[in-house]
């Protein structure tokens, strides 16, 4: 199975799971012990999960940039981040802009999957 590593971190600790590889292109620091997918022999292979807050087209900036403020101001707090590291999430703040731009990589990416697999998005 693949999941992120919030859901299956602690079953791993517990020994519950037992973790084969990496999705992401390098080790992470709280399963320093295990390959990622390329290190176990399966190269180009890089996945990861994300979470995002993205809101209706067409919300006012102003809107935007408030809920922007509450989340990094949120995701500064020590007892968030704590706890999220707890979950093995990895805390990677952006803004508005750098996160949209980021979603338009990862169309980019998904549209070249589709293309290159023959597969038809109906």
């Amino acid at each position: 199975m693949a999941d992120s590593r919030s859901t299956t971190l602690q079953l791993i600790r517990d020994g519950r799971l037992r973790a084969l590889a990496v999705t992401g292109s390098r080790r992470v620091a709280d399963l320093p012990d295990v390959p990622t997918v390329a290190e176990a022999g399966v190269g180009g292979f890089d996945v990861t999960t994300w979470l995002g807050v993205v809101a209706p087209a067409g919300t006012p900036a102003p809107v935007v940039q408030r809920i922007y403020a509450a989340f990094a101001g949120a995701l500064k707090d020590k007892s968030v981040q704590a706890r999220l590291a707890e979950l093995g999430t990895n805390i990677k703040a952006s803004t508005p802009a750098q996160f949209a731009s980021a979603l338009e990589e990862e169309r980019k990416s998904a549209r070249q999957l589709v293309r290159e697999s023959g597969m038809s998005i109906e």
